[in-house]
């Protein structure tokens, strides 16, 4: 077959149609083209032509690669996985004249690590770099701790060695303002937690947030739980008197009071203070 025409596409400048006796055959990219040096005039082999459909297939995927790239940095694994998903190329398929004819199958792992290697090589992908833009942007927005932000970048396929050097652009100092910034912030959101449970679910939230537990423990002496002990009273009064009206219908005497110290222990009052309430109420329990 002799190539009639050479066209370049209206919708894509970049690109260019390709026809045998003035009917389309195939488009190519502009980087395809030149690369075969296809000319008008040019006689076209069956292999020949298989080997541009390969040429021009292999030219898309690192395009889709790009294109996946321009909505943010991207790890090697990622970007391997985005990959995999885009259907394979196939030669016998390839006879045809059509476009779309390579969309069969599972894409070959061998193009896969050639675009991969390209685009490392390019430093488009890089997983310390990755790494260290991660470890910033979420310290700084989200105010993770470095645990979490480890396991993360764990499941993003970074080598552990990696994430370790990533994880130096987190201070120490950061870590600590913002260890407090979420102490602060979750105890004045838990107004109805007595102070034994405040502290206890802080230190869940904190480690849970990916703080070092040393570091966690040793803060936990520096926050203030006054508003919460203040109010501990009042929330034990009503916390009780609730718990009351509903195991009066089951229990009396003796076994009432159990039930109660039981059920305002697991909310986190303080034993004494559950003692106290108890003495102050004896009449409840006779």
């Amino acid at each position: 077959m002799i190539i009639s025409k050479i066209e370049r596409q209206k919708k894509d400048k970049e690109r260019y149609s390709l026809f045998v006796e003035d009917k389309f055959l195939i488009g190519v990219s502009e980087a395809i083209l030149i690369h075969f040096a296809l000319y008008k005039g040019q006689q076209i082999s069956e292999d020949l032509l298989v080997e541009i459909k390969e040429a021009e297939y292999n030219h898309k995927v690192y395009n889709k690669a790009i294109h996946y790239l321009s909505f943010g940095l991207r790890t090697i694994k990622e970007m391997r996985d985005y990959l995999a998903e885009i259907p394979a190329f196939n030669s016998e398929e390839a006879q045809s004249n059509s476009e779309d004819s390579q969309e069969k199958s599972v894409i070959d792992e061998t193009l896969i690590q050639s675009v991969i290697q390209r685009l490392s090589d390019q430093n488009y992908l890089n997983d310390l770099i990755y790494g260290q833009s991660y470890v910033r942007t979420h310290a700084l927005i989200n105010r993770k701790g470095p645990s979490l932000m480890k396991q993360e970048l764990l499941n993003k396929g970074l080598t552990e060695a990696t994430i370790l050097t990533a994880l130096e652009e987190y201070s120490e100092d950061q870590q600590v303002e913002n260890l407090f910034y979420l102490g602060e912030k979750f105890i004045r959101t838990k107004k109805s937690l007595p102070p034994k449970m405040l502290r206890n679910k802080l230190q869940e939230y904190l480690l849970k947030k990916g703080f070092d537990r040393d570091l966690v423990q040793t803060s936990l002496t520096e926050f203030s739980f006054e508003d919460a002990e203040e109010r501990e009273s009042d929330l034990l009064n009503k916390t009780a008197e609730k718990l009351l009206r509903t195991r009066q219908k089951k229990y009396s005497g003796y076994d009432l009071q159990n039930k109660m110290k039981e059920s305002l222990y697991r909310k986190g009052f303080d034993f004494e203070a559950i003692n106290q309430w108890i003495a102050d109420h004896s009449a409840l329990f006779e």
